[in-house]
C-alpha cells in the first residue's frame, strides 16, 4: 500500500501534463485555423486560363521564362537559352516567395505558350504572356532572357525597361544596381529603355522589364550562367531587388 501511495503523484503529474498538452495541441488548431501562426506563403504555379491574382495585400509579379518549346532562343556552344530561362526564373521564383510575394510564373516547363492554330506561332506566344500579365490585375512584370551578338567579345548583363510605367525604370535600376553591387563578375551594363520592337513591354502598362542576364555568345557569360551556384546567387539577387521595389 505504502508503495502504491508513493507512486499516486507520479500519476497525477503525468494525467495533468497530459491535460495540459492536450489544450495546448486544441489552442494551437484553433491559432492556425484563424492563420495566426502561418507564414501564408504563396504557391508558385504556372499560369492557366483559371488564374486569377490571389487576394491578399501581398505584392504579385509575374515571371517569364522566355522563349521555350519550339522557340530555343539563342544558342551557343550546344547551350540553349530557353533552358537558362526556365532554371533562373525558378529560382527567382523561390526566393521571391520567401519575401512575401505571389508569383505566376508565365511557364513552368519547356512549352510555347503559343495558342493552336495559330498562323503565327512566335507573336501568338507573346500575346500570351501579355495577357498572363494582364490578367493579373497590377503586378510586375519581369521577362528572363539571355543575350547573343556575333562579336564575341560582348558581354554583361543588362535590363530594359517599359516606357509605359514611370516605375519600370525604378525597377530596371533596382535590379541594376543591386547586382553591379553584389555580382561585379556580372559586368552590368546600364539600363535602356525598350523601343516597340520588344513587344511584352511595348504592350504592358504595369511595371515591367527584361532582363539580358548575361551574353551566351561569350566564353566568359556562358561558363557563369550555365554554373548552378551563380544562377543561385544571379537569382537571390534579382529576387531581392525585386522585391524591394515592390514594397516601395
Amino acid at each position: 500500500m505504502e508503495g502504491k501511495r508513493e507512486r499516486e503523484p507520479v500519476y497525477i503529474l503525468k494525467y495533468l501534463l497530459f491535460i495540459i498538452l492536450f489544450i495546448f495541441a486544441y489552442l494551437c488548431t484553433l491559432l492556425l485555423g484563424a492563420g495566426l501562426f502561418s507564414s501564408a506563403l504563396p504557391a508558385m504555379s504556372a499560369y492557366t486560363p483559371a488564374v486569377t491574382p490571389t487576394q491578399t495585400e501581398r505584392p504579385i509579379v509575374v515571371l517569364d521564362a522566355g522563349h521555350g518549346g519550339i522557340d530555343s532562343g539563342c544558342t551557343s556552344e550546344g547551350v540553349e537559352e530557353k533552358y537558362l530561362n526556365l532554371s533562373l526564373a525558378r529560382y527567382v521564383a523561390e526566393y521571391l516567395i520567401l519575401y512575401d510575394v505571389d508569383v505566376i510564373m508565365t511557364r513552368t516547363e519547356d512549352v510555347s505558350l503559343h495558342e493552336a492554330g495559330a498562323s503565327s506561332r512566335k507573336r501568338s506566344d507573346v500575346q500570351t504572356r501579355v495577357k498572363i500579365a494582364r490578367e493579373a490585375g497590377n503586378p510586375l512584370f519581369v521577362s528572363i532572357h539571355m543575350n547573343s551578338f556575333p562579336a564575341e567579345k560582348f558581354r554583361g548583363f543588362q535590363v530594359f525597361y517599359s516606357r509605359n510605367n514611370p516605375k519600370s525604370e525604378a525597377l530596371a535600376l533596382q535590379i541594376e544596381n543591386l547586382v553591379d553591387t553584389k555580382l561585379p563578375e556580372a559586368k552590368c551594363r546600364n539600363s535602356k529603355s525598350a523601343g516597340s520592337n520588344v513587344f511584352v513591354l511595348d504592350r504592358l502598362e504595369c511595371q515591367a522589364v527584361l532582363i539580358e542576364c548575361g551574353f551566351l555568345s561569350n566564353d566568359q557569360d556562358r561558363k557563369l550562367l550555365t554554373n548552378g551556384a551563380y544562377q543561385r546567387k544571379l537569382a537571390f539577387v534579382i529576387a531581392r531587388a525585386i522585391a524591394i521595389q515592390a514594397y516601395s
